[in-house]
Protein backbone atom coordinates (compact mmCIF):
# COMPACT_ATOMS: atom_id res chain seq x y z
CA UNK A 1 0.00 0.00 0.00
CA UNK A 2 3.23 2.00 1.23
CA UNK A 3 4.20 2.14 -2.66
CA UNK A 4 0.63 2.55 -3.94
CA UNK A 5 0.70 6.10 -1.89
CA UNK A 6 4.12 6.78 -3.16
CA UNK A 7 3.62 6.42 -6.65
CA UNK A 8 0.11 8.06 -6.50
CA UNK A 9 2.38 11.36 -4.60
CA UNK A 10 5.15 11.30 -7.62
CA UNK A 11 2.38 11.33 -10.07
CA UNK A 12 0.99 14.18 -8.55
CA UNK A 13 3.77 16.23 -8.19
CA UNK A 14 4.67 15.85 -11.96
CA UNK A 15 1.04 16.86 -12.81
CA UNK A 16 1.31 19.73 -10.59
CA UNK A 17 5.41 20.71 -11.90
CA UNK A 18 3.51 20.94 -15.40
CA UNK A 19 0.84 23.29 -14.38
CA UNK A 20 3.61 25.72 -12.87
CA UNK A 21 4.95 26.76 -16.34
CA UNK A 22 3.81 30.81 -16.44
CA UNK A 23 1.25 31.18 -19.28
CA UNK A 24 0.94 34.93 -20.96
CA UNK A 25 -2.00 35.83 -22.96
CA UNK A 26 -1.00 36.58 -26.55
CA UNK A 27 -1.37 40.27 -25.46
CA UNK A 28 1.04 40.18 -22.59
CA UNK A 29 3.55 38.57 -24.10
CA UNK A 30 3.76 41.17 -27.64
CA UNK A 31 4.22 44.01 -24.75
CA UNK A 32 7.13 42.20 -22.69
CA UNK A 33 8.64 41.46 -26.00
CA UNK A 34 8.09 45.25 -27.15
CA UNK A 35 9.75 46.73 -24.07
CA UNK A 36 12.68 44.21 -24.73
CA UNK A 37 11.77 42.33 -21.36
CA UNK A 38 11.24 38.99 -23.21
CA UNK A 39 12.31 36.94 -25.74
CA UNK A 40 9.73 34.67 -27.87
CA UNK A 41 10.16 31.86 -30.09
CA UNK A 42 7.82 30.68 -32.20
CA UNK A 43 8.84 26.72 -32.24
CA UNK A 44 6.56 25.65 -35.24
CA UNK A 45 7.83 24.13 -38.54
CA UNK A 46 9.13 25.89 -41.54
CA UNK A 47 5.96 25.18 -43.79
CA UNK A 48 3.59 26.41 -40.62
CA UNK A 49 5.90 29.58 -40.75
CA UNK A 50 5.13 29.95 -44.54
CA UNK A 51 1.47 29.53 -44.17
CA UNK A 52 1.05 31.85 -41.74
CA UNK A 53 3.49 33.60 -40.72
CA UNK A 54 5.43 34.21 -37.21
CA UNK A 55 4.39 36.67 -34.16
CA UNK A 56 6.54 39.33 -34.95
CA UNK A 57 9.22 39.48 -33.06
CA UNK A 58 9.76 35.92 -32.76
CA UNK A 59 12.86 34.05 -33.71
CA UNK A 60 11.70 30.98 -35.94
CA UNK A 61 13.35 27.92 -34.32
CA UNK A 62 12.28 24.49 -35.54
CA UNK A 63 11.59 22.42 -32.38
CA UNK A 64 12.80 19.39 -34.77
CA UNK A 65 15.66 20.55 -35.66
CA UNK A 66 19.00 19.12 -34.79
CA UNK A 67 20.32 21.62 -33.36
CA UNK A 68 17.62 23.05 -31.91
CA UNK A 69 19.04 22.80 -28.20
CA UNK A 70 22.23 25.04 -29.52
CA UNK A 71 19.79 27.65 -31.00
CA UNK A 72 17.86 28.00 -27.98
CA UNK A 73 20.90 28.31 -25.60
CA UNK A 74 22.81 31.27 -27.88
CA UNK A 75 19.20 33.07 -27.51
CA UNK A 76 19.09 32.42 -23.82
CA UNK A 77 22.88 33.43 -23.47
CA UNK A 78 22.62 36.40 -25.17
CA UNK A 79 19.50 37.26 -23.04
CA UNK A 80 20.21 37.13 -19.63
CA UNK A 81 18.01 38.24 -17.38
CA UNK A 82 15.14 38.35 -19.90
CA UNK A 83 11.65 35.45 -19.89
CA UNK A 84 11.92 33.09 -22.48
CA UNK A 85 8.66 32.60 -24.10
CA UNK A 86 7.67 30.07 -26.88
CA UNK A 87 4.89 29.62 -28.98
CA UNK A 88 3.38 27.38 -31.16
CA UNK A 89 -0.15 26.87 -33.41
CA UNK A 90 -2.35 26.23 -30.35
CA UNK A 91 0.16 25.92 -27.45
CA UNK A 92 0.05 22.13 -26.60
CA UNK A 93 4.10 21.81 -27.95
CA UNK A 94 4.83 25.29 -26.08
CA UNK A 95 3.09 23.82 -23.30
CA UNK A 96 5.13 20.86 -23.48
CA UNK A 97 8.75 22.12 -24.06
CA UNK A 98 8.05 24.93 -21.57
CA UNK A 99 7.14 22.25 -18.65
CA UNK A 100 10.44 19.83 -19.89
CA UNK A 101 12.78 23.32 -19.76
CA UNK A 102 11.01 23.85 -16.06
CA UNK A 103 11.83 20.60 -14.80
CA UNK A 104 15.33 20.78 -16.23
CA UNK A 105 15.64 23.66 -14.10
CA UNK A 106 15.35 26.62 -16.40
CA UNK A 107 13.84 29.62 -14.67
CA UNK A 108 11.72 32.21 -16.84
CA UNK A 109 10.62 30.04 -19.04
CA UNK A 110 6.89 31.26 -20.37
CA UNK A 111 4.06 29.98 -22.71
CA UNK A 112 2.48 31.65 -24.80
CA UNK A 113 -1.74 30.71 -24.07
CA UNK A 114 -3.65 29.80 -27.32
CA UNK A 115 -0.24 29.74 -29.38
CA UNK A 116 -0.47 31.63 -32.90
CA UNK A 117 -4.27 30.60 -33.49
CA UNK A 118 -4.95 33.50 -30.70
CA UNK A 119 -2.03 35.91 -31.61
CA UNK A 120 -3.81 36.17 -34.85
CA UNK A 121 -7.37 36.19 -33.38
CA UNK A 122 -5.81 39.02 -31.12
CA UNK A 123 -5.33 41.02 -34.34
CA UNK A 124 -1.66 41.04 -32.68
CA UNK A 125 1.20 41.62 -35.61
CA UNK A 126 2.50 38.91 -37.45
CA UNK A 127 5.43 38.72 -40.28
CA UNK A 128 6.98 36.64 -42.71
CA UNK A 129 10.46 34.42 -41.24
Amino acid sequence: MKRLITAAALSLALVSQAFAVEKLSPAEVNDAVEAGQMVLIDIRRPDEWTTTGIAANAHPIDMTSEDFADQVNKLIKSNRGKKIAFICQSGGRSDQLAAELEGAGLKGIVDVAGGTKAWMADGLPMSQP
